[in-house]
């Protein structure tokens, strides 16, 4: 009994780290940092684009700045340019969730790694783009940072790398900074919208996150994982915190109020007394963490309830 009490402890506390990662992700995710206006007219277009991994920033050749467009490989009839920055393994190796490996993945989160931008190039605007509209400034401030994050040579030229990208129309460039749980491709898009004075989630490591902000729905992505496209339909987000909250319930119920009543008791062996507060404590954990879900689904709901009005 005692073994088996040890191996689900271990289980839980390994369920734990992305049960809270996920949890906190979404609240923070929820929360919106709003525009701030420079008083300028917003008569500049950029685009946001995910193939259900990675979001990139889509900007026309005309506004983007020489040194940006400086060493990039284009043509003349390539109109718009996507950029996104990612650990360069993972980013190389996996173009949809489709191609998601348990090794990339640790590889990403882990190791610290060499990190690409990567960037495609189009002749026109694709329909699963989002159109946002920024000014001058914004803009100006949006080139600096996509171009500061450009790794280059001595000479001040981009390098670009030797892999081949996801088609004839992408390449793949050496990059600055290191991926982490906490510095994903996605939250690099959400960080460069801050620093640039837009509309942006707090934080993000999902591509949904910024891209809700700008639509009035969740992005239903076909590309993305089944898990996703469930957090993208607002109207079940009731539900999703609804379920949790029965969860919650029924652990406080099976588990908590008995293992209360026999420390009241005294039932419980001296000997036994602090493997079952352990237990506990790591129950407690699992529900705090089911219950910040539940909170992100309910802030969700609501506010999607305040824009439907």
């Amino acid at each position: 009994m005692k073994l088996i009490k040890r191996i689900l402890k271990w289980t839980l506390y390994f369920l734990l780290i992305p049960i809270v990662y996920i949890s906190v992700s979404l609240i923070l995710t929820a929360i919106t940092i709003d525009r701030k206006t420079d008083h300028q007219v917003a008569d500049k277009i950029i685009y946001l684009s995910t193939n259900g991994v990675h979001l990139d920033i889509v900007i026309h050749k005309n506004d983007i700045d020489s040194l940006l467009l400086s060493g990039i490989q284009r043509g003349p009839s390539d109109n718009y340019l996507s950029f996104g920055w990612g650990d360069e393994n993972f980013y190389i190796n996996t173009p949809t969730w489709a191609d998601l490996t348990f090794s990339n993945a640790c590889k990403a989160i882990f190791l610290k790694s060499p990190t690409a931008m990567h960037v495609t190039r189009y002749k026109s605007i694709r329909a699963d783009w989002v159109e946002i509209k920024i000014s001058e400034t914004e803009l100006d401030k949006l080139n600096n940072y996509v171009s500061n994050t450009f790794r280059t040579n001595g000479a001040g030229t981009k390098i670009i790398l030797e892999h081949p990208g996801y088609s004839s129309k992408d390449d793949f460039y050496k990059a600055k900074g290191n991926y982490s749980f906490f510095k994903t491709c996605n939250s690099w898009v959400n960080l460069g919208f801050r620093e640039s004075g837009l509309k942006c989630c707090l934080w993000t490591p999902f591509d949904f996150g910024l891209m809700n902000k700008y639509e009035h729905r969740f992005v239903n992505n076909t590309h993305s994982p089944f898990w996703l496209r469930l957090l993208a339909k607002p109207k079940k987000n009731w539900l999703y915190a609804l379920g949790l909250l029965v969860v919650i319930s029924l652990q406080t119920i099976i588990y908590h109020l008995p293992l209360n009543l026999s420390f009241m008791a005294q039932e419980i062996a001296l000997s036994d007394v602090y493997e079952e507060l352990y237990l506990g404590l790591v129950f407690l954990w699992v529900g705090i963490g089911f219950a910040i879900t539940a909170t992100a689904f309910a802030i969700r709901a609501y506010g999607h309830s305040l824009k439907n009005r």
